[in-house]
């Protein structure tokens, strides 16, 4: 009988070691979470995570030996002492807990709507600076004259019959007359000497296309300074900073994309260089424009949450509390409860089914005992 009911109590055991893994999990996580926004040191973080977790399960079997003690006694002097434990239990598992939950459903979201705010700024600086240095007519002329050029270019560069030909020479004097300031003035793009000598030498074709390549640039820098003149610094300006804002913006699609927003080492300096970028662009535009201040945010940082803060424990409670209309903040609270109520509930049980076996293993004892002395020889 004693075996049997001992293999049936294993079960107690199974449950108390699996829930006591998770238990042990979560609190570790979340403590060291918080501990690593707060020092910064991983290495002493998850050991002081790990030992604050195993004094919550000595807190949880305490808690279950007290309430199990007082159920076999009618009046005791240290009734509440359960209380005690469960309270500081409380405290050392919430902190671990809620930290790992909010972390793991909340923070990724916080983060997510911090890059969608900088992008929102980004693009509203963007449309600030278009509109406070025109340069349309630049944008335009330049729209229209490329294809002219890569057409030439593709020609000139063709691998199945590259070189200087009939077609590439049509192609570049169409070119030539995008290229004219005024009319009756000569075309800023000259053709290279000894151009017409190249007959399908590939080598000498992708030269020369580079050589090309600078002259078109030069080229078209001084047709629109002659042309535009108002517009050639505001051009060169916005095509700088727009160029900065959109590859900025890039980096914060793909923090994402990849799921950055969950990792602080990823979106942080993610974070920290567009809002960089976009004071230093709003800063530079306002010393251009004699120090006018521009209508828009001075910063692309959002106000509301420090992202250096997120992880604190104080931080996510008042989150959770400034955030009472959200389901999740109820459903992390109650795990944080339920989770410590579960533990203490499976160690009772444990508790329960070991002192059994100790109770029926000492009867069983004294069965024997008493059975040895009555079957005595009264010879010996």
């Amino acid at each position: 009988m004693l075996d049997n009911q001992s293999k049936n109590d294993i079960t107690p055991l199974i449950a108390l070691i699996a829930v006591g893994l998770i238990f042990i999990y979560l609190i570790t996580s979340g403590w060291s979470q918080f501990l690593i926004n707060e020092s910064g040191n991983k290495w002493l973080a998850y050991p002081v995570g790990f030992v604050v977790s195993l004094i919550a399960i000595v807190l949880a079997k305490s808690v279950a030996s007290e309430r199990i003690r007082l159920s076999k006694v009618s009046n005791d002097a240290f009734k509440n002492t359960w209380m005690a434990y469960f309270f500081v239990l409380f405290l050392l598992s919430s902190v671990g807990t809620m930290n790992f939950l909010f972390g793991t459903f909340e923070s990724p979201k916080i983060v997510a709507n911090i890059v969608d705010n900088t992008r929102d700024k980004l693009d509203i600086l963007e449309n600030v600076l278009s509109k406070e240095f025109p340069a349309s007519d630049i944008i335009k002329d330049r729209a229209r004259i490329d294809p002219y050029y890569f057409r030439f270019n593709t020609e000139l560069t063709n691998p199945g019959n590259c070189g200087w030909g009939v077609q590439t020479d049509q192609l570049f004097r169409e070119l030539q007359t995008q290229l004219v300031p005024a009319p009756g003035a000569q075309s800023l793009l000259q053709m290279l000497s000894a151009s017409s000598s190249i007959k399908s030498d590939c080598a000498k074709a992708t030269l020369f296309s580079s050589q090309y390549a600078k002259q078109y640039e030069a080229a078209l820098t001084q047709f629109f300074k002659l042309k535009y003149p108002s517009q050639v610094s505001n051009g060169e300006f916005i095509k700088e900073n727009t160029d900065l804002i959109e590859k900025t913006k890039k980096q914060l699609i793909d923090l994402k994309n990849t799921n950055g927003q969950k990792d602080p080492t990823k979106y942080k300096p993610v974070l920290y260089e567009a809002w960089g970028a976009y004071s230093d662009i709003l800063n530079r535009a306002e010393k251009k424009l004699n120090d006018r201040r521009l209508g828009i945010a001075r910063s692309a940082k959002d106000s509301s949450v420090d992202i250096e803060d997120i992880g604190r424990f104080i931080t996510v409670l008042s989150l959770m509390l400034s955030d009472l209309k959200s389901p999740m903040t109820y459903i992390i609270f109650i795990l944080a409860v339920v989770l410590d109520l579960i533990m203490i509930l499976i160690f009772g049980r444990y508790l329960v089914s070991i002192t059994k076996d100790d109770e029926e293993f000492s009867q069983f004892n004294r069965y024997s005992s008493n059975t040895s002395i009555r079957t005595k020889n009264p010879l010996d």
